[in-house]
């Protein structure tokens, strides 16, 4: 079966060369040197949305923690380039092991049969395994893989066992529970969740496993070019003629609230003539029903969509926006909010978004899924520059203080170590 790497892996395998250790903390890599931990996600294809992200975040965050770490994950050649790129925005990024494997026919994605023995293979050299997201098979079969050779494994669901989430194709989600996933929760040393609201939506399924409670959508602060000059973008994107923006960035998808977004921003537009609306991302259904509701509202030449944007563009859009929105009907934990807010730009966001720390730290406005509410956010922000500095200050400290990394996954990395110090995934 042919099998495809990419990123620092194994010396043998050829690939991009590197340590897959990484650079461990003084003071903390001899505690956890010995841990080897395997992440196992469907895919790290970035048009994903945040789970790649937030997985190769996690993966170097483990590494400068003295961790061994390799990530599994279906993918194909055609994908490395978009893996890459993804990575390689990530200080250490470059140095990660990632094993791809071919996702052919449904059957694979029924059964994950291809999967499984890779699985069980990369699983005879982890200590712990940790798995992203839930409704797919190679994440089911690597947890029964896991309960029969006696390895600790850690769920990280991503929001996907929240109320809302579950409401969609609820029949099918409610016979899988049934069937096999339940117990495959049950088993789980721990959920790893990314806040207390994504703890509290799951709290009606009655789970007995253990929580773990880290910031998921922590970021590194050396990973934001400093020198990006908030003009940049505008000179990258001309249909913009230097216009102020409020910036969207997410997957285009119905849950991210596109329709909200729509209507909001038609009502501020009627109050700021100036005022444009970028929105970036893969498509994923929403873009034609968003285009036609713009289109209605004759908005078509101050609103622009620029598809999908990384690396130093993804940066620079930050940086230029008068003010990010996510207009979400839910969330699990945001990688966009975390970045939006370290990038010194102040977000609207809706209170499904459970980031409650920016109505705290006041670095945004958080408030209910209605247009009218968004947009009375929006203009404030555009209308009082004092505020907007402020919020801007506020949000780049929120971010060091509470959503830094490495430190942020301290605590899931010694509760990897507790797994094994009670005799579970310790390996010869």
């Amino acid at each position: 079966m042919a099998l495809l790497r990419t990123c620092a892996v194994r010396p043998r395998d050829g690939a991009f060369a590197s340590s897959s250790a990484g650079s461990p903390r003084a003071g903390r890599s001899s505690y956890h040197s010995a841990m080897n931990v395997l992440h196992v996600i469907y895919s790290m294809n970035p048009s994903h949305g945040g789970p790649p992200r937030v997985v190769a975040r996690l993966a170097v965050a483990q590494q400068r923690l003295g961790c061994r770490v390799s990530i599994l994950c279906y993918g194909s050649e055609d994908e490395l380039p978009a893996i890459k790129e993804m990575t390689a925005t990530i200080p250490g990024g470059t140095d990660l092991s990632i094993r791809l494997i071919p996702a052919l026919g449904c059957r694979e994605t029924l059964f994950a049969s291809r999967a499984g023995g890779v699985i069980a293979e990369e699983l005879a050299a982890a200590d712990v395994l940790h798995l992203h997201n839930f409704w797919s098979s190679i994440l089911r079969v690597a947890a029964d893989k896991a309960h029969q050779s006696q390895k600790a494994y850690f769920i990280q669901p991503n929001g996907a066992l929240d109320r809302w989430p579950r409401s969609q194709k609820w029949l099918k989600k409610r016979m899988a529970l049934a069937l096999k996933y339940r117990s495959q929760l049950e088993r789980a040393w721990a959920l790893s969740l990314g806040n207390q609201d994504e703890a509290d939506g799951l709290a009606d399924l009655g789970l007995s496993v253990r929580r773990v409670i880290t910031p998921l959508n922590a970021i590194f602060p050396d990973e934001i070019p400093r020198s990006t000059a908030p003009a940049a973008f505008s000179k990258a994107v001309p249909a913009l003629r230097g216009r102020p923006f409020a910036l969207f960035l997410g997957r285009l998808h119905y849950k991210k609230g596109l329709d909200i977004l729509a209507e909001a921003f038609a009502i501020a537009a009627r109050r700021h003539h100036d005022l444009c609306l970028v929105v970036v991302g893969h498509d994923e259904g929403a873009r034609e029903p968003f285009r036609q509701r713009i289109e209605r509202a004759g908005l078509t030449d101050r609103v622009i969509m620029t598809g999908p944007l990384h690396g130093t563009a993804k940066w620079q859009a930050y940086r230029a926006a008068r003010c990010f929105i996510l207009p979400s009907r839910q969330e699990g934990f945001s990688i966009a909010i975390t970045e939006a807010l370290a990038s010194g730009c102040p977000v609207v966001i809706t209170d499904q978004c459970h980031f409650g720390d920016v109505a705290t730290c006041n670095a945004g406005y958080v408030v209910r899924p209605e247009p009218p509410r968004i947009a009375d956010a929006l203009s404030d922000l555009h209308e009082t520059e004092a505020r907007r500095l402020q919020m801007s200050e506020n949000g780049v400290r929120l971010v060091a203080e509470q959503y830094r990394l490495p430190d942020a996954v301290l605590p899931l990395v010694d509760e990897y170590r507790r797994a094994c110090g009670a005799g579970k995934g310790v390996t010869a």
